[in-house]
C-alpha cells in the first residue's frame, strides 16, 4: 500500500512534465528505491519520495545512491524543518547555500539549531565557508526559485570580487532540495533581503534583483524592474 501510494503520486507529478527522457531508469536504482520506500507511512515524506521517484523517470541519474539511503533515515521532523530552513536557501551556479546571517534567520524563524539537525542528517555542511563570488568580466547571480539577483562592477575602480560568508548543503542535500516544498513569499522575501544587504554593504558593486518569471535548466527569466532601485 505504501509503494502504490507513493507510485500514484509521482505519476500524477510525471503527468504535469513537458518533457521526459526516454532512457530507462537503472534496475539497481529501482530495487533500492522501493526497498527504501516499502515502509513509509507518513504523506508528507511519501510526497518527498514522489518527488524522487518522478524526477529520476525525467532525467535518470539525477537522484544518487547514496541519496535514496539517506533519505531512508530522514524523519519527519527532520522534513519539516528543511521545509523552514529552505526559505533561506540560495543557489549560485551548481551550489546552494545559507547566507551566515542570523538576524534574517530569525525573521524566517530560522535558528542555528535547525542546521544543527539538518547537519546531523546530512543534509547541511556546518563548515564555516568563505565563498569568492568573481564580478571581474560579467554578472555573478544569486537566485532561488522565486527571485533572481545579480552582482557587478559598478565602475572600472570596483572590486574584482566580494567575499560572502555562507554553509552549503551537501549533494544530497542538493538532491532533496530539489523535491522539498518551498515557500514561495517567505523565500522572495529572504533573498531580497539578503541582496539588499550585499548591496548596502559593498556599495561599488551594483547589485539588481528581479522577480522570476520562468527557468530552464540553463536559462533564468524575470521581470525586468530591478526591486532594489
Amino acid at each position: 500500500q505504501n509503494i502504490e501510494a507513493i507510485v500514484d503520486k509521482a505519476y500524477k507529478e510525471v503527468e504535469t512534465f513537458t518533457e521526459v527522457s526516454n532512457e530507462p531508469v537503472d534496475d539497481d536504482w529501482i530495487v533500492r528505491f522501493f526497498n527504501c520506500v516499502e515502509d513509509v507511512i507518513n504523506e508528507k515524506l511519501q510526497e518527498i519520495w514522489a518527488k524522487i521517484l518522478a524526477g529520476e523517470i525525467k532525467k535518470p541519474r539525477s537522484c544518487s545512491l547514496r541519496t535514496l539511503d539517506l533519505l531512508k533515515n530522514l524523519s519527519v521532523d527532520e522534513a519539516i524543518i528543511f521545509e523552514k530552513v529552505s526559505s533561506c536557501m540560495c543557489r549560485n551556479g551548481d551550489s546552494i547555500f545559507i547566507p551566515k546571517k542570523t538576524d534574517l534567520w530569525k525573521k524566517q524563524d530560522v535558528s542555528f539549531d535547525d542546521l544543527m539537525a539538518l547537519s546531523d542528517a546530512g543534509i547541511v555542511n556546518l563548515s564555516f565557508v568563505n565563498r569568492i563570488l568573481y564580478i571581474r568580466d560579467e554578472k555573478n547571480i544569486i537566485y532561488n526559485n522565486y527571485l533572481m539577483g545579480t552582482l557587478q562592477r559598478s565602475s572600472i575602480s570596483s572590486p574584482e570580487s566580494i567575499i560572502i560568508s555562507a554553509y552549503f548543503l551537501t549533494e544530497t542535500g542538493k538532491d532533496i532540495y530539489q523535491v522539498i516544498r518551498i515557500n514561495q513569499t517567505r523565500s522572495h522575501d529572504f533573498l531580497l533581503a539578503y541582496l539588499s544587504h550585499l548591496k548596502n554593504e559593498n556599495m561599488n558593486v551594483s547589485v539588481s534583483a528581479y522577480d522570476v518569471i520562468g527557468a530552464t535548466d540553463r536559462y533564468i527569466e524575470h521581470n525586468p524592474k530591478d526591486l532594489l532601485e
